[in-house]
């Protein structure tokens, strides 16, 4: 099962102009061609961040990721979401691969590159970069929250938590509601109510 339903594809570079919401991604872990994967082996204590790689109209990019099956690569791209239309069932949106219809997209097959030297699951991580509206005093179920999290998504359904020090929670909770930029680290780990949980690690964090 593909975690949270991400997919990458092809994505622009101007992402950051016009004060427009993103969330971009670099991924460091496991080319999988047959899975059409991309996955983080997680620290101890972690669980692995699995992403599935949209290709869009690039058989080159499918071609690449086929010869680097089973290595370490390199993948930034953005993650988006797909048109309700495709959600439908178009080709782009893979439901068996993504249900909540989320993508990341290469940049470029230039942002798709394989580890030098001899890499190994030490080397795995993702690292953030986004601007999306946060929300924070946030509660769940078994009290498995950070208290504050980031919408992934136009409609607030996908979100990441945040873990904040004291300095960027005093910057996000007057910036409750409204559009952030975020930058850090991405860990997954298990929960008890919640099996896994999505958190940004931040290092940086600014009202926008």
């Amino acid at each position: 099962m593909i975690a949270a339903g991400l997919v990458f594809g092809v994505a622009g570079e101007n992402c950051h102009a016009q004060n427009r919401q993103y969330v971009q991604l670099s991924v460091v872990g496991k080319d999988s061609a047959v899975r059409g994967t991309i996955t983080a082996v997680g620290k101890p204590k972690q669980v692995a961040a699995e992403f599935a790689i949209d290709f869009g109209k690039s058989p080159q990019l499918k071609d690449k990721a086929t010869a680097l099956d089973g290595k370490t690569v390199s993948v930034r791209g953005a993650l988006v979401q797909c048109s309700k239309q495709e959600q439908k069932g178009g080709p782009k949106c893979d439901r068996e691969r993504s249900r909540s219809g989320l993508f990341l997209q290469p940049v470029s097959i230039k942002e798709f590159e394989p580890r030098s030297g001899k890499p190994s699951s030490k080397d795995h991580g993702v690292s953030v970069v986004c601007r999306r509206l946060i929300h924070t005093d946030v509660v769940a179920l078994g009290g498995e929250t950070t208290g504050s999290t980031i919408e992934l998504t136009s409609d607030g359904r996908q979100t990441w938590e945040l873990e904040l020090k004291d300095r960027e929670l005093e910057v996000a909770r007057k910036a409750n509601g409204r559009a952030v930029v975020v930058s850090g680290a991405l860990e997954v780990r298990s929960g008890i109510a919640i099996r896994k949980r999505w958190i940004i690690v931040v290092r940086n964090l600014s009202a926008s």
